[in-house]
């Protein structure tokens, strides 16, 4: 009788192990939202305080100088290295989702939107700033040959980029 219980027990346990893993339900992959940012309130508004506190004269090809205010290096900065890649770090994520939903094409054009924004700006800043803009562009120019060319694009080679230019940033 022991036997018989026993036995019971042990095929309703194996019973319900089996069902577990043979039926378990399908993961559900991760669905990036798109999102469309846009950044225009903020470029204006830098665009009217560089205005109003800056000397139209400044030379921003290489170092700041000195002589002038807090204000207004706050706002170059702002205006010249902080926004502009907060607007390259999110090409790059906005970049990453279609590439989810293989929009390669797409893909390509957000980071090449991306390569432009830097250009624009590699001209700005000390020689340590433009060496990094240079190397962001290198990086970003081999993803853009990886995602027009279909190749095996991982979401790492992504969230390395995004660190990347998050590093840049700190």
């Amino acid at each position: 009788m022991k036997r018989n219980i026993m036995t019971l027990f042990l095929g309703a346990f194996m019973a319900v192990f089996f069902m577990k893993f043979v039926f378990k339900e399908p993961v559900k992959q991760w669905q990036p939202a798109f999102e469309d940012i846009q950044f225009h309130n903020f470029d204006y508004a830098l665009d009217t305080a560089f205005r109003d506190v800056c000397d139209k004269d400044i030379d921003l090809s290489g170092a700041l100088p000195d002589s002038l205010s807090p204000a207004c290096k706050g706002i170059i900065k702002l205006k010249y290295y902080f926004l502009p890649m907060i607007k390259v770090r999110q090409l790059i994520y906005e970049a990453d989702r279609l590439c989810f939903f293989n929009q390669f094409q797409d893909a390509a054009e957000k980071l090449e939107s991306a390569r432009v924004l830097l250009f624009q700006n590699a001209q700005f800043g000390d020689i340590e700033y433009k060496k990094g803009i240079n190397e962001l562009i290198i990086l970003i120019d081999d993803m853009i040959h990886d995602v027009k060319n279909e190749n095996i694009i991982t979401r790492e080679k992504f969230l390395q980029l995004a660190d990347y230019v998050n590093k840049i940033l700190q």
